[in-house]
């Protein structure tokens, strides 16, 4: 059987170059659907002749498609197929991102509209579609049909990059999901609880790689509790040399360089409360390096996604607090947690929404429950000294001497490391 022996990709979806050993010539292969593909031999030797042929036939076959679709009738399954290629050559897409919508494609889209030709979808076939998708899917979360539409969008776009004639106006994809719930906060007594709970497994495990992962746990609790950013790539993939940690004029800083932020990269602060933390990690990390991650395992590798959650969700489900009436916690709620406390203490939404790494509309749609209790303690003359007014992350409070001592020692150590080497 012939082997390949080089390969070349077009960066045109779907079309290829290779060589095989058993001859001296370069073939193209063009995929043109999920089962379909044409393939021949350019019978050229010379990488850079074979390169213009082979764009000359993907020329020639996007003029196919213009001039007479329905000569090769690419059906929505063909063409959501090309989609799912798209995505896998898609570099800068994470391979959790990848698999949703591949399963959004195959379960949501593929399913309702098969074999129809895509040139053929028009308004009252999505008016068919959107009435199925609710019949039998139910009613859903507005951000869950969001994630539906951009899936289907996908695919009449990459019809458009095909040139296919459409029927619909994109437009007509309209969102009518559910609008989005109060985001759950833990509360800071909960919080208490479950840092108790994991410093007390810690001490009592007298597996090594166990004692790690609930210290690797505590610390990324609170590190979220301190700066607000996201579980996940923002949290896993903090490397030494993104911490900043700086004195100016007497005034110690402490901000942190997010390259994998959801949204884009950011300089998020963090707060004073995180210092002794960082401290014992800089210590227990003699020989790091500036491109080690922060919150890593033992062969140095950051994090999985699910390893901290699955983690949380057990010391949560060990204290019966995984649920809470309506409400079910995750890691992710840290982060409410934190915009929700902020929220409460009248921090600006601009400054918490930069903080965040998200926008002002999202803060005021998701957490406007803490603007109506500060309303009401501002107007009414009454004062609710109730958790999150007593909650030390938000809470500045006058430290002794002997905590200013410790503090400024903290900094100065760290500072001067990061003066001298460009990471603490």
């Amino acid at each position: 059987m012939p082997k390949v022996i080089d390969k070349l990709d077009l960066k045109r979806k779907g079309l290829y170059l290779f060589k095989q050993d058993n001859s001296p010539y370069w073939q193209l292969r063009l995929k043109i659907g999920k089962n379909k593909a044409e393939q021949c031999s350019t019978k050229l030797e010379s990488k850079d002749e074979a390169i213009m042929f082979a764009i000359e036939k993907y020329g020639e076959y996007k003029e196919k498609i213009k001039n007479n679709p329905k000569s090769e009738v690419l059906t929505f399954k063909d063409v959501a197929q090309l989609v799912l290629d798209d995505l896998e050559n898609d570099k800068n897409r994470s391979k959790k991102s990848l698999q949703n919508y591949a399963s959004i494609i195959s379960k949501f889209t593929e399913k309702f509209f098969k074999e129809i030709p895509v040139s053929d979808i028009n308004s009252k076939k999505i008016d068919d579609y959107l009435a199925w998708r609710k019949n039998e899917y139910g009613d859903l979360k507005q951000s869950t049909v969001l994630k539906h539409n951009i899936a289907l969008r996908q695919v009449l776009n990459k019809a458009l990059d095909l040139e296919i004639p459409l029927r619909i106006r994109l437009e007509k994809i309209a969102n009518d999901g559910e609008k989005g719930a109060r985001r759950s906060a833990i509360s800071y007594e909960d919080y208490h609880l479950i840092s108790d709970k994991i410093i007390d497994n810690m001490s009592k495990s007298k597996n090594k790689e166990k004692q790690l992962a609930y210290s690797l746990l505590h610390d990324a609790i609170d590190f979220i509790l301190c700066t607000g950013i996201r579980p996940g790539k923002e949290l896993h993939l903090i490397r030494w040399k993104d911490i900043k940690v700086t004195i100016d004029d007497g005034v110690p800083k402490i901000s942190v360089y997010l390259q994998k932020a959801k949204t884009k990269q950011r300089n998020s602060f963090v707060s004073i409360h995180f210092i002794s933390v960082l401290h014992s990690l800089a210590k227990q990390n003699k020989n790091r390096k500036g491109d080690d991650y922060v919150f890593s395992l033992k062969d140095g590798k950051p994090m999985s996604d699910e390893f901290l959650g699955r983690k949380f969700s057990e010391i949560l489900e060990s204290l019966n607090i995984k649920t809470k009436g309506d409400n079910k916690f995750t890691l992710y709620s840290l982060r409410h947690s934190f915009i929700t406390w902020h929220a409460f203490k009248e921090t600006n939404y601009l400054s918490l929404a930069v903080q965040c790494g998200t926008s002002v509309d999202m803060i005021q749609k998701f957490y406007a429950h803490t603007s109506e209790k500060v309303q009401e303690s501002n107007f009414s003359g009454v004062i609710d000294d109730d958790e999150n007014i007593r909650n030390n992350f938000v809470t500045a409070k006058k430290l002794t001497d002997k905590q200013k001592d410790r503090i400024t020692k903290y900094y100065t150590y760290m500072a001067e490391n990061y003066k001298n080497r460009g990471f603490i």
